[in-house]
């Protein structure tokens, strides 16, 4: 299998000096035929500059805009690897991280994904991407912490938002990608892959394999706390309004949706009911979406739902 490690950067000339060795390390030491790359989100501090000047192995691919996370959708039509690992600038590598993933997908047509474990740089704190889907006041969310995710930690299973690790290529593409709904991001993640369950496909989680990430470093620089858990809010009604076809659900969803309101201005949040508002103001584009992924959804929300939680008893 030929695989291609694209690395997604904007403004990270100083992450890339500190995590890219690891990777290119990585790649000496693995069996596969590897490429790597560089995908660099419109960079104003010199980074293109730099890994031309250190890492001339380094393929470099400049995105036109940045348009975050969907800047891989570009990318992914222009190379011909079967396999892409999809790293941030602000993560390091085990040296074998490669292997276990690719194992997750010989001789198993329907894997659309498989997600490393994820620690942060302390190596001490665990940061996913062994998910489990969770319903809060009618909004489906991902959580890797939650009481008792000890137990699933270092066991492989299925599981529901992979944001960074081993993609099939074709697949992504096949599902038209990571959708711009979203941004300028959170969510993105977990909807390429629910929207892979509903077509039949698969997310695995394969501890074996080790990462290591700062976590948001340039989304961080960029926006503020307060604007990104109001998109966070905002995305994830948006999430439900696209994705979700169980009418039960999409009942309980709206029915609750005051209630979501009611508690988070009790506790003087704001950034439930400036989600809210944000995410009417894209209802239309949502609903467009919504008729596009439905004609790859051949599973019920139910059914992937459980599939999931299945693994998690």
């Amino acid at each position: 299998m030929k695989i291609n490690i694209i690395i997604l950067n904007y403004n990270g000339k100083e992450l890339l000096e500190e995590c890219l060795p690891g990777v290119l390390d990585a790649v000496k030491v693995s069996e596969y035929e590897c490429v790597v790359s560089v995908l660099d989100n419109q960079s104003t501090d010199g980074s293109v500059i730099f890994l031309r000047q250190m890492f001339p192995s380094v393929k470099i691919y400049i995105a036109k805009v940045n348009k975050v996370y969907c800047s891989y959708n570009s990318i992914l039509s222009e190379i011909g690897e079967e396999l892409v690992v999809l790293l941030n600038n602000d993560m390091k590598v085990e040296k074998d991280f490669l292997t276990p993933l690719v194992e997750v997908f010989r001789g198993n047509e329907n894997v659309f994904a498989v997600g490393p474990k994820c620690l942060d740089f302390s190596k001490t704190r665990y940061e996913g991407t062994m998910a489990k889907p969770f319903f809060r006041l009618g909004v489906l969310s991902a959580i890797p912490r939650y009481r008792g995710y000890e137990k699933y930690v270092d066991r492989q299973g299925l599981t529901v938002q992979i944001a960074f690790g081993l993609f099939d290529r074709r697949k992504l593409l096949l599902l038209g990608g990571f959708d711009e709904l979203y941004l300028p991001g959170i969510m993105e993640d977990m909807d390429i892959c629910y929207r892979a369950y509903k077509y039949g496909f698969r997310c695995y989680y394969q501890p074996k394999s080790v990462v290591y990430h700062k976590g948001q470093v340039s989304f961080k620089k960029v926006y503020t706390t307060r604007y990104r858990f109001a998109i966070a809010h905002r995305n994830s009604f948006l999430f439900m309004w696209k994705n979700i076809t169980d009418p039960v659900i999409l009942v309980k969803h709206i029915l609750l949706i005051p209630i979501k309101l009611f508690f988070s201005l009790m506790r003087l949040k704001i950034e439930t009911s400036l989600g809210l508002f944000l995410a009417i103001k894209k209802l239309k584009y949502a609903l467009m979406r919504r008729k596009e992924a439905k004609k790859f959804f051949n599973k019920t929300d139910r059914q992937v739902l459980k599939d999931i939680e299945n693994n998690f008893k």
